[in-house]
């Protein structure tokens, strides 16, 4: 989503921060408030944005009602922002534990952005850390994603969904470390119902 709105809002240099920390030359804030920096536009223009170019991944709501149906946790851990967040998920932010994301004001025609989780859960490349987030929490995990940012999940997630054909699909093949591929959330559950009566 934020690259989405960069791209609409931004002029094409923002990409170039989004490389940099691609490739570790920077931490993800840094690089975020340079991105976010280039953004200029109007509150409406911004809303309107997120109404057109938000798209909620297929079989959310079926999701939500299996893990609620089994008394299980859902909470968000992104490297994005609560502003767009909030407003997407806006009929469901009641049926999640926590969210854990950055922050962002609209302020002058441009965008403020503040990493409130830096220090708490967060490492040296990720001012919300996915690894840092499944640590705060006892028992099983079951951890959906698909970025760079969710990397540090890698290992540490006991059950490990990644988005078919994701950067962090890749990354889980080549460090070895089992995922099943997704696309659609009903497949998860189908998934999880599949391994729980094998069990």
């Amino acid at each position: 989503m934020g690259d989405a709105l960069c791209n609409r809002f931004a002029p094409p240099e923002w990409r170039q921060w989004d490389e940099r920390w691609h490739r570790r030359e920077v931490d993800l804030a840094s690089a975020q408030r340079e991105m976010w920096r280039m953004v200029h536009t109007t509150p409406d223009a911004f809303n309107a944005a997120i109404d057109e170019l938000g798209v909620l991944r297929p079989g959310l709501t079926d999701l939500l009602d299996a893990a609620e149906a089994a008394d299980i946790p859902v909470v968000i851990a992104s490297g994005g922002f609560e502003y767009y967040i909030r407003r997407l998920l806006a009929a469901h932010l009641h049926r999640f534990a926590a969210i854990y994301a950055n922050e962002m004001r609209l302020v002058d025609g441009g965008i403020e952005v503040n990493f409130p989780h830096v220090g708490h859960v967060s490492c040296a490349a990720d001012a919300v850390c996915k690894g840092a987030v499944i640590d705060a929490y006892e028992g099983p995990v079951i951890f959906c994603g698909d970025g760079s940012s969710d990397r540090c999940a890698l290992g540490k997630a006991d059950t490990l969904f990644v988005v078919e054909g994701s950067r962090l699909e890749a990354r889980a093949r080549e460090e070895g470390v089992a995922c099943t591929p997704f696309s659609d959330f009903r497949s998860v559950i189908f998934a999880l119902r599949q391994a729980e009566e094998a069990v």
